[in-house]
């Protein structure tokens, strides 16, 4: 294109035909190049744009959109990475997995309602989410449940963590939206569990829901650790 403005410059007004020619020549290829401009342009914007809604809808569907936290589906994506990462490298940090759940939420829900149930799993959602940080991924895997994986934890670190989970959520008073404190204690049970090489990632997180269960079981509102020697 600068060439040929060049050139068409140069060569100035003439009454050659032949010069004449190469002028409308000129200006016909100009006028086409920057038509193709742009379209290339338009072609680029609508490409970002198409880029942009993809990573959104991606994003969407790997996060629960009533907490924030991940949901199954990227808990699942994210537990199959790190436990590849492990296989590669078994000399370094065993992952640990903490499986919770809302003690009761069912009567919470039939009580209050369901807007207020929701108002209690993003409260638990960021005391997750507040609690774990940067240290692993919180996620809410359906209903009341949720799951963290600590990916380098030690199995008394993970204690520590869902035990900290366990005592904030205690701790809580969720307000309704008109404001009103509802005197309903809020607790959560707890198992942890460390991953023990060579098991497939279902034994996993069904040893976590063992765990899980076993809090359920001694009266709710634990936390219960199951490793090498068993429960405790």
């Amino acid at each position: 294109g600068t060439s040929l403005s060049r050139l068409s410059a140069e060569l100035g007004p003439s009454d050659n035909p032949v010069v004449g020619e190469v002028l409308e020549h000129t200006r016909d290829m100009l006028a086409a190049m920057n038509h193709l401009q742009k379209r290339l342009d338009s072609s680029l914007n609508e490409i970002g744009n198409l880029r942009s809604e993809v990573q959104r809808a991606r994003h969407e569907s790997l996060v629960d959109s009533l907490t924030g936290l991940a949901n199954r589906r990227s808990f699942q994506e994210r537990l199959a990475a790190c436990l590849a990462t492990h296989a590669a490298d078994p000399a370094g940090s065993v992952p640990c997995l903490v499986a919770g759940d809302i003690d009761h939420f069912k009567q919470i829900n039939d009580r209050y309602g369901h807007g207020f149930g929701d108002q209690v799993l993003r409260a638990v959602g960021r005391i997750l989410k507040s609690v774990v940080a940067d240290q692993g991924l919180a996620a809410r895997l359906g209903g009341e449940e949720f799951a963290l994986l600590l990916p380098a934890a030690s199995l008394d670190r993970a204690e520590q963590i869902a035990e900290r989970v366990r005592a904030t959520v205690a701790c809580s008073r969720v307000r309704r939206k008109s404001g009103e404190v509802i005197d309903e204690r809020l607790t959560i049970s707890l198992g942890v569990t460390h991953f023990l090489d060579g098991e497939a990632m279902n034994e996993f997180v069904e040893r976590a829901d063992r765990a899980l269960y076993e809090s359920k079981r001694a009266g709710r509102d634990r936390v219960t650790v199951v490793g090498h020697q068993g429960a405790h």
